[in-house]
């Protein structure tokens, strides 16, 4: 990292060096007047309002950098840097589909996967910026195409980070607010370890992580080339529920519960809780018939494990995160027996039960869980995994970008609404076990999911699933 009069840089915090080094994606997708062309007016309008928010918030033209030895992070700002941004046109390329066939197929998710969208997040000496914008002309459309890097922004990041840019391009610069401190003032929140033997001792304490032997890390460890992991063809698709039949599988639930006394009678359970159980439910038992091949003889083979992405700023050190810029995302799982399951598909009462399980597991992120995770400090952050192996037919991870991106208004040249009509997730290939609720739109929810082909055939044939949603093909 080159010494600079003009730049400032501090290690990253202890929440921020455990985060995956990734860049995550989202592309909003808005239609185009038909006679529209002014495509330097366009480029001129989101250059201007990222300049503003780079203006007000530098840290979002900071670069990542890491030491090679220890694998800790930094970040540095440099006065007057901007947001990477570019539009690229592709109007004039014919074969291609039009944003009117795309929409009119539900923009299914195969359009936005592809080896194009897959950005190198390893962090080196070189530095990488924190985030990437880019503005994707096609035939009567564009998509708005934002990359985060995952050691600094998490969905509440995202979220207002796309609030305040949708802001500002309708002209509202003080309705915007985004963090603009890296750090936060907490006893854990800036400590590397300071030995092997001390982090192993802290791993005892929070279960739901591991030590990753070849620094692959943080949390994920990479087993793209490993046996039968390689070999597997995958797939996505995009369910949708609708709203009536939503409404439907909440009351069913609600109505299990109160009979328990687990909820009052005038309160629903949660979307998140009941996609969550139904998932659940229905995808390891889809796993556990379609890939025999992937057991991975691990002790856990009775064990369903759901793996949860909490977001604790809300709940938890309220009073030192207010102004946090950074990661505030732990893991949290749901354990399940594997008899349980295969003998309770579409069994109403056990959906029920799994859905209170989901809801108990994710409200145990509190105050004393958070303090007890930021202890959790490696004298290298790539030894820090999640622990457990997506290679598992028992494993699911679910996660919700529900709340950001889909309801924000834009003020964009040439589009012909304010709001976008779908938000997509990018990606550079498909998984084995995720499942993803996507940014709302309109009346329906839509969850991508994402499993070897095998699996998802069986998913695709399972009426316990197919009875509440449609599938984007």
């Amino acid at each position: 990292m080159a010494s600079d009069p003009e730049s400032s840089s501090e290690l990253l915090s202890i929440n921020n060096q455990a985060s995956p080094r990734v860049y995550t994606s989202l592309l909003l997708c808005f239609g185009l007047e038909s006679d529209f062309r002014d495509y330097v007016g366009l480029k001129k309008h989101l250059q201007s309002s990222l300049d503003k928010l780079a203006e007000t918030y530098p840290l979002l033209t900071a670069h990542l950098f890491a030491d090679a030895n220890n694998g800790v992070a930094s970040l540095t700002t440099t006065k007057g840097a901007k947001i990477p941004f570019r539009v690229v046109q592709d109007a004039t390329n014919s074969s291609a589909q039009s944003y009117d066939e795309m929409k009119e197929a539900g923009f299914p998710q195969s359009l936005f996967t592809h080896e194009r969208f897959g950005r190198d997040g390893r962090l080196n000496a070189e530095g990488k910026p924190v985030m990437y914008i880019e503005g994707i002309i096609i035939r009567g459309g564009m998509f708005l195409h934002c990359e985060f890097h995952h050691a600094v922004f998490d969905g509440r990041l995202k979220s207002e980070f796309l609030g305040a840019f949708a802001a500002i391009t309708r002209g509202d610069v003080h309705d915007t607010f985004l963090p603009s401190n890296q750090s936060f003032h907490h006893t854990a929140a800036t400590a590397i370890a300071p030995s092997y033997a001390h982090f192993d001792a802290l791993l005892e304490e929070c279960p739901e992580f591991g030590m990753l032997v070849d620094k692959s890390g943080p949390t994920f460890h990479c087993y793209d080339n490993e046996f039968p992991y390689r070999n597997l063809e995958k797939t996505g698709k995009i369910f949708t529920i609708n709203r009536a039949r939503m409404g439907t599988l909440q009351y069913m639930i609600q109505g299990q519960l109160a009979k328990k006394g687990l909820i009052a009678k005038d309160k629903n359970p949660s979307t998140y809780s009941c996609l969550a159980a139904l998932a659940f439910m229905c995808i390891v038992r889809a796993r556990s018939i379609a890939e025999p091949f992937n057991n991975r003889g691990n002790g856990q083979d009775d064990t369903a494990i759901m793996h949860h992405a909490v977001n604790w700023h809300s709940r938890a050190l309220k009073k030192h995160t207010k102004n946090y810029f950074g990661v505030s995302t732990l893991p949290a799982f749901t354990a399940i027996s594997m008899a349980f399951l295969k003998e309770s598909s579409g069994d109403l009462n056990a959906l029920a039960l799994i859905a209170d399980l989901v809801k108990r597991d994710t409200a145990q992120v509190d105050d004393d869980y958070v303090h007890k995770r930021l202890n959790l400090s490696s004298p290298d952050p790539r030894l820090i995994g999640v622990n457990y192996d997506p290679r598992s037919p028992n494993v699911i991870a679910f996660n919700t970008w529900r709340h950001f991106g889909g309801s924000d208004d834009w003020e964009i040249p040439g589009t012909i609404s304010t709001r976008p009509d779908a938000v997509r997730r990018t990606l550079a290939g498909w998984g084995t076990h995720n499942c993803l609720i996507l940014p709302q739109t309109g009346d329906d929810q839509e969850i991508l999911v994402q499993l070897p082909e095998v699996t998802m055939e069986v998913l695709c044939k399972d009426r316990n699933w197919y009875d509440w949603f449609e599938v984007i093909e």
